[in-house]
């Protein structure tokens, strides 16, 4: 019988202060049976930290060759992206069942993820710019054995953004998974989605959906703003070309945020900014299966050692 094996890379973003958690979610409420969970130490600063933990929790802590050197001039992308090319070949030589995600994502329950795999070879997390359809890289599944017979496994590619004399180019590095998708049948994708709150005082809230499509609303009159504030505009009957069509699009969006306030942030003393995703299936928008502390790499101006020690607090009580 195939088995799930996820694979958790941790660089030195911070990784090793979500990893202990992601596994204690693991095991309490995802593993069901031969699901496997495998570190991948990307680590330089925090390597041993990492193995500590991972040896305490009796979990598979696996290293990788870093012979990945096309980021000239931000040499410490080759160990972030040189996983994906190592997964790469993971999932060519595997018949399995593979799950990607990132450190600072947390389980919420399990997932019935052989139906979903009845249906769908590859399920992701679809991002759009202006003229590029493309995988974000935190969390994705592949059913290998049937990737491979389709040949995606020789066509697929996540190793990330291309390096340039100028720095690096977002629109390049996303074309590369936009190519790969332009090479599959759609009938083999399926979607996964993030629902972003990062903040609301109770009435007026600022969200968005997979990264790339801000709104921000007020339940009083349920006005929904796109990115830029524009006054009075009303949202339209999807977000996105995957989404089907609904005439209360807007209601549904709205209604989701104030569900997620409810269940996750009422009872919790989080610090503010909010700024945590839920993760679920498409069509399954009321069943998340992940909880996000989000952008744990830690990059944002209100970031601190409290900040991050709050929130983590506030997820464990939400977890365990």
């Amino acid at each position: 019988m195939k088995k799930l094996k996820i694979y958790v890379f941790a660089s030195d973003y911070n990784e090793f202060n979500y990893l202990d958690l992601h596994i204690k979610s693991f095991n309490k409420n995802f593993k069901r049976g031969t699901e496997e969970l495998i570190v991948i130490n990307g680590s330089v600063r925090n390597k041993r930290e990492i193995e500590n933990i991972c040896l305490e929790n009796n979990v598979e802590c696996r290293d990788y060759d870093r012979g990945f050197s096309i980021y000239h001039e931000h040499p410490n992308l080759n160990d972030v992206f040189g996983f994906y090319s190592y997964l790469k070949q993971e999932i060519k030589g595997s018949s399995d069942y593979i799950m990607s995600l990132h450190t600072d994502m947390f389980f919420l329950r399990p997932l019935d993820y052989r139906s979903l795999f009845d249906k769908k070879c590859f399920w992701f997390l679809p991002r759009y710019t202006e003229d590029l359809f493309y995988v974000w890289e935190g969390i994705f599944m592949i059913d290998c054995e049937e990737f491979n017979k389709k040949g995606y496994g020789e066509i697929f590619n996540m190793s990330g953004f291309n390096d340039t004399s100028g720095g690096l180019s977002r629109g390049d590095g996303c074309s590369i998974s936009h190519h790969s998708l332009g090479s599959m049948e759609k009938s083999d994708l399926g979607y996964i989605e993030f629902w972003n709150i990062y903040d609301t005082d109770g009435i007026n809230y600022e969200t968005n959906l997979n990264g790339c499509s801000r709104y921000f609303f007020n339940t009083i009159d349920n006005i929904v703003l796109d990115s830029n504030k524009n006054p009075n505009l009303r949202m339209a009957d999807r977000s996105f070309e995957y989404e089907n069509p609904s005439k209360d699009y807007g209601k549904d969006y709205i209604d989701n945020f104030i569900r997620i306030k409810e269940k996750y942030v009422d009872p919790y003393d989080f610090p503010r900014p909010l700024n945590f995703d839920v993760i679920n299936i498409y069509d399954e928008r009321y069943e998340d299966f992940i909880i996000h502390f989000k952008s744990g790499s830690g990059y944002q101006d209100y970031f601190n050692r409290d900040y991050m020690l709050k929130k983590m607090e506030c997820l464990t009580k939400i977890i365990l």
